[in-house]
């Protein structure tokens, strides 16, 4: 079983390097992002004041953990998967894409049909010999797809997307 907490102060890291909390706007269209959870779609799992100065930064990091277990490892089923690489990979996707969609572009790469239900096909594939390359190159080319479509708009993004889309857990270069 891959290491949710290990792997989430991993993930925690790449959305805020310091752990400081800061709360920013990063002019994208999901308003407040604290931790890299974002106001837009995350304001169900969190209270209001999340975004605000009142909760301090070790409390938010304290909020934010069982946020992301709820939200996105338990919906991918990380506790399935062995390997932390492959679930990292897979977690720090679907927290950056905002949605769970891209379980079906992970099906894919495997060859699977893609439904977006992580059954026992599709771990499977997640626990076979170098799923982890195979999804980190699934979302490298993910992002280089969307950078494709409007290269002036998502410019801004693409470089620390294909680091992200690069990165090998446990690694944070």
């Amino acid at each position: 079983m891959a290491n949710f907490d290990a792997i989430c102060v991993w993930l925690l890291r790449q959305e805020d390097s310091t752990l400081s909390g800061v709360i920013k706007d990063l002019h994208d269209g999901a308003g407040l992002t604290r931790f890299g959870l974002t106001v837009r779609d995350d304001s169900d799992l969190l209270p209001a004041n999340f975004w605000t100065e009142e909760v301090s930064a070790a409390d938010a990091e304290a909020l934010a953990i069982p946020a992301y277990k709820q939200k996105y490892w338990n919906s991918f089923h990380g506790d399935e998967i062995t390997a932390d690489d492959v679930a990292a990979s897979i977690f720090s996707f679907c927290v950056n894409g905002g949605e769970l969609s891209e379980i079906h572009i992970f099906q894919r790469a495997f060859g699977l049909n893609p439904d977006g239900v992580v059954g026992p096909a599709t771990l499977a594939a997640w626990n076979s010999p170098g799923a982890g390359d195979k999804i980190r190159q699934a979302q490298l080319a993910h992002y280089n797809a969307i950078y494709n479509t409007n290269p002036a708009h998502y410019g801004q993004w693409i470089n620390g997307w294909r680091k992200r889309a690069l990165r090998v857990y446990p690694s944070l270069a």
